[in-house]
């Protein structure tokens, strides 16, 4: 069964489209819907939501707006974050062994002598999650 996208996502999703598809000359909507998969009744209302959000406009073809450029940033930077995130935790391979160091009060993860993440990092990497999607709400609240 195919894993549903988010909403997040598939603004993301269609911003990329838009993005790539204005490279070659004017965006039209069913360049976007095949690039995004999806039908042309649901690709309109979200073009609908992301020119409400302010994201895109659609004058003269899809354009993508200064603020629809930093959702997209910050919507990588949590793809990111997360597949990097995924990769350490949640691997067939991830058996670490802990390693605590009193002096400096911090825990290490360790597998097979190398350093996987300190708990540290990983609260510094849920924080910047924690802040890009913050900043993508608040832009979004903005309009």
């Amino acid at each position: 069964m195919k894993e549903r996208r988010s909403k997040l996502q598939i603004y993301s999703d269609i911003l990329n489209a838009i993005n790539n598809e204005s490279q070659n000359d004017d965006v039209k909507i069913t360049r976007i819907q095949l690039s995004s998969k999806m039908s042309f009744d649901k690709i309109k209302q979200y073009i609908i939501d992301l020119e409400k959000y302010g994201l895109i406009e659609s004058q003269s073809g899809l354009k993508i707006t200064d603020k629809g450029r930093l959702f997209m940033k910050n919507t990588e930077l949590i793809q990111y974050n997360f597949e990097s995130l995924s990769k350490t935790y949640l691997s067939d391979e991830y058996d670490p062994e802990i390693i605590v160091d009193n002096k400096q009060n911090t825990k290490t993860y360790t597998q097979n002598d190398q350093p996987l993440v300190s708990i540290s990092q990983a609260i510094k990497d849920n924080i910047q999650i924690q802040n890009a999607m913050k900043a993508i709400i608040i832009e979004l609240e903005n309009k």
